[in-house]
């Protein structure tokens, strides 16, 4: 699956590599905006190379502005190795993944859910590297549910139907909260209402 091939290019290429997959997969960007246009279907749009269906229609990918919520898992599963390598791929991503008018939320997710920056807003360049080298590893149980929940409330407070929503998702896969008897726990069911949201989903 896509999902598979972005995590194997992830653990086995540096950082930049994974920048370059996560945005082509999520747009391309060499189209004529008319080509898109004059596309009257989902599957028709979705043949041509640097078009994008959204609100039922066919646009130029680079037409449609996006919003980006990360959802960091600093759990104690993840290891100060694996922390590290979370930090360097975010500092990359932010340097070089994002158009200037997007607009970025962050969720830290271990034994609680860190909401204090989730809101949705601009930011400059300096200031998200500077805000990714300030994230800190406290470690512990893994809320991956409560980490999902977060971003569909962000999403319904602030998202647009006029802006992509996206979610980039970093964890180990191994949800694991503290009210858990037995781990990992099954957080699949909130994949119906990430996609019934129209919120576009990478896992690393």
């Amino acid at each position: 699956t896509l999902k598979n091939f972005i995590i194997s290019l992830f653990v086995m290429f540096p950082s930049r590599v994974s920048i370059a997959i996560i945005t082509a997969s999520l747009f391309w960007s060499v189209v004529y905006s008319a080509d898109c246009q004059s596309q009257k279907t989902e599957t028709a749009c979705a043949a041509l190379d640097g078009c994008q269906w959204f609100n039922s229609q066919c646009k130029c990918a680079t037409d449609v502005k996006i919003d980006y919520i990360f959802a960091v898992d600093v759990s104690g599963s993840i290891g100060p190795s694996g922390f590290n390598q979370e930090k360097q791929f975010l500092t990359d991503f932010v340097q070089q993944g994002l158009a200037g008018d997007a607009r970025v939320g962050w969720i830290f997710f271990s034994t609680k859910v860190d909401t204090t920056h989730v809101t949705l807003r601009n930011w400059t360049t300096s200031e998200l590297v500077s805000f990714v080298s300030a994230i800190k590893y406290p470690g512990g149980r893994t809320d991956t549910g409560g980490a999902l929940k977060a971003v569909l409330h962000e999403y319904d407070l602030h998202g647009s139907d006029e802006r992509q929503k996206v979610l980039i998702l970093i964890t180990d896969g191994q949800p694991c909260p503290a009210s858990a008897w037995s781990c990992p726990v099954d957080v699949c069911g909130y994949s119906y209402d990430l996609k019934t949201e129209n919120i576009r989903t990478v896992i690393l």
